[in-house]
């Protein structure tokens, strides 16, 4: 067995039982749509009101909080699920000591960022390089954000940590409204309400945390020890995702004009909308499987997998359907554009969730460096095609750049499943009988969705 192959779960940790957890998806998705709804109502606001130009400059002030927050927590919050699922009875520790080392890597990761935005962003304005460094001050707040939501994810509390994430944008819906109110609305004063929004949930989270789980610095050398130790092997998993998450946005504010990042800016925002189901599968499958035999873990990653990805491919032709009207309708005729990129970002969606999902297994299994080695070899072969694509073909080059490395990501996973771990790979292809499956979690989910809205009418 691997040093940190994953023990049965303890008795006392916190699982979320299968009968639950058609409600726990429902509930989870039902709050992440709802997060959805809410970015498309700022997308939409400040698209009309910034225009291409303005929206670009908008993202290219936004990016970098959440671009260096994932670059520095060091897999913390991977580590933080893992341990404290294996051992909740020293969670304090193990909390307390996630939370100071994410606070030095993230001051760290500010210092170097400061000094890295200025150069890059050197075709924009003095003002918005000015406002996105003064943007990326906030990298502490999203740092601990990632980690207090792990603690919440790890214990269980999923519907705390998808509640958490609508509170964001809903504080973004606020702030746009005062500032439309007082005329005040500028690419600088929006990305000001865009990054000081998570602050009420972050507030929210440290209190629970503190109350409920009242962390510490206890604790021996090798408690410490193992835990920068999972989090450093693991860190590679959260660098390689965030880097697919952000790597083509940073490419295109660093390579294009503002306009044209405008508008790939509202194309990748309307195709995120599907995102929310693999994201939702992956938040819970992790948990769950850690502890259980390999194999049943690999077939319980594979059928997630398969079930998000026939939810999310069914309601990604939805969007691809409605697409050519809702662009121009929603953001104005100046985003028109954007319908051509819409198709292949929808696709780069579904299959960027399914390589989210198939990851979970290597964290599951205690193996994050294989997940590391995975993430890195397939983002090391996609950058290559950002670079000619983009500036040979523009925004459909960038798109396109997308799509490649995330069927490229799949790919390695699955073999690594096989050639690294010495598992059968996960099956993703689609059968008859996963159609039945999801027929019958489809009842579940009503089934769930009416017990809930019972209770509702209770209280």
């Amino acid at each position: 067995m691997h040093p940190d192959a994953a023990p049965a779960a303890p008795a006392d940790a916190v699982i979320v039982e299968p009968r639950r957890l058609p409600t726990v998806l429902l509930t989870s998705m039902t709050l992440r749509f709802g997060t959805i709804a809410l970015n498309a109502v700022t997308g939409i606001v400040t698209a009309r009101a910034l225009h291409p130009a303005g929206r670009g400059e908008l993202a290219a002030m936004i990016l970098w909080p959440m671009l260096f927050a994932g670059l520095t927590t060091m897999g913390l919050p991977s580590a933080l699920v893992y341990y404290l699922r294996r051992e909740p009875e020293r969670a304090a520790a193990f909390i307390g000591w996630a939370l100071v080392l994410c606070t030095a890597a993230s001051i760290a990761g500010t210092a170097v960022g400061w000094f890295i935005v200025p150069p890059w962003l050197g075709h924009h304005a003095p003002e918005v390089i000015r406002a996105a460094q003064l943007c990326l001050l906030t990298t502490l707040l999203c740092s601990l954000t990632l980690a207090g939501r792990a603690v919440w994810e790890a214990r269980g509390w999923f519907t705390w940590s998808s509640v958490s994430q609508v509170i964001t944008p809903l504080m973004v819906v606020i702030g746009l409204a005062v500032l439309i109110w007082r005329g005040a609305l500028t690419p600088v004063t929006a990305a000001a309400v865009y990054v000081l929004a998570g602050l009420p949930s972050l507030l929210w989270i440290l209190t629970s945390i503190v109350l409920t789980c009242r962390p510490s610095l206890a604790g021996d050398w090798p408690l410490r020890q193992r835990l920068a130790h999972y989090g450093v092997r693991s860190y590679g998993v959260d660098l390689c995702g965030i880097l697919a998450i952000y790597l083509d946005q940073a490419l295109v504010v660093g390579l294009l004009s503002s306009a044209s990042m405008g508008i790939y800016a509202v194309a990748l925002s309307l195709s995120r909308v599907i995102g929310a189901i693999h994201a939702s599968v992956a938040m819970i499958v992790f948990p769950r499987a850690v502890g259980l035999a390999p194999e049943a873990m690999v077939t319980a990653v594979a059928r997630s997998a398969r079930m998000g990805t026939l939810a999310s491919t069914a309601t990604g032709l939805v969007v691809m359907a409605a697409g050519p009207m809702l662009l121009p309708w929603l953001y104005g005729a100046s985003y028109a554009a954007a319908v051509v990129l819409l198709p292949i970002l929808l696709a780069e969606a579904v299959m960027a969730g399914l390589a989210q999902v198939l990851l979970q297994g290597f964290l599951a299994a205690g193996r994050p460096g294989v997940a590391t080695l995975v993430l890195g070899g397939s983002l090391a072969c996609s950058i290559p095609l950002f670079l000619v694509l983009v500036p040979a073909f523009g925004v459909a080059g960038a798109a396109f750049a997308l799509l490649g490395g995330s069927s490229l990501r799949v790919l390695f996973i699955i073999l690594a499943y096989r050639r690294m771990l010495g598992l059968t790979p996960p099956r993703v292809w689609i059968s008859g009988a996963d159609f039945m499956d999801l027929a019958r979690y489809r009842a579940a989910v009503l089934g769930s969705a009416t017990r809930l809205r019972a209770a509702g009418e209770a209280d």
